[in-house]
């Protein structure tokens, strides 16, 4: 006889919660609040009504805070989806930007730089060697002579000039001088002086630098003049 009751109360259990639920869902829970709360837990002499009717309500008021919950749960459900979705973007954009190659964008970047600071240096001439010793006196020093092409019309011309000068004599003095063609340098001369003093023959190594303007575009000699330092 036990069991049967209790196989009784176990079914009609769950109906009793189901019939429960739909009242619950019929009821107007806007009759609930903070104040009818207080009062059902501190009003100990309720009467079965109004301990049903509190109790009704607070079930309600459950219910409410389960579904707030669940928007709160779908709310963050969304931002996560939202955070994969950029990160995702993210690591697409990286895999993107690592196939790129990295060496050809340094290359084109140096070769760049380099077009571009070429185009401003001067083309440089040179030559270099030993000897022979020229006594010309006055005149061109045959073995000094640079040809070199002139690219630009604007351009300037800077000019480096190394040999060993001697001044022979006591009291002597003479200079030489840097020519373009035959001709002094347009914007100055580019000279060079020595004085021997008391000595006799005075000779030892020196360089001459030297900056030319207004020269034309197209080939052209560099030459050395000797002179005294009176008449050039």
């Amino acid at each position: 006889m036990t069991i049967y009751k209790f196989l009784i109360a176990y079914c009609l259990f769950p109906m009793f919660i189901l019939i429960f639920a739909n009242y619950c869902e019929g009821f107007d829970c806007s009759e609930l609040n903070d104040s009818s709360l207080y009062n059902f837990s501190k009003n100990k002499k309720s009467t079965p009504d109004e301990f049903n009717k509190n109790f009704k309500l607070l079930e309600c008021k459950i219910q409410e805070l389960k579904i707030i919950l669940e928007k709160i749960n779908y709310k963050n459900k969304d931002i996560d989806n939202k955070i994969n979705q950029l990160s995702l973007k993210q690591f697409e954009i990286s895999n993107k930007v690592n196939e790129i190659p990295v060496k050809s964008i340094v290359e084109e970047t140096a070769k760049e730089k380099l077009n571009e600071y070429t185009s401003k240096i001067i083309n440089t001439s040179h030559i270099s060697k030993l000897g022979p010793t020229d006594y010309t006196n006055p005149g061109l020093l045959k073995d000094r002579v640079l040809k070199f092409d002139k690219l630009k019309e604007n351009s300037i011309i800077r000019i480096g000039y190394t040999d060993t000068f001697q001044a022979h004599g006591k009291n002597k003095a003479c200079r030489w001088e840097i020519k373009i063609d035959g001709l002094s340098c347009p914007s100055g001369k580019l000279i060079y002086g020595r004085h021997d003093g008391k000595e006799s023959n005075i000779h030892d190594s020196n360089h001459i630098i030297g900056y030319c303007e207004n020269i034309s575009k197209g080939k052209h000699n560099i030459q050395i003049w000797v002179g005294a330092t009176i008449d050039g």
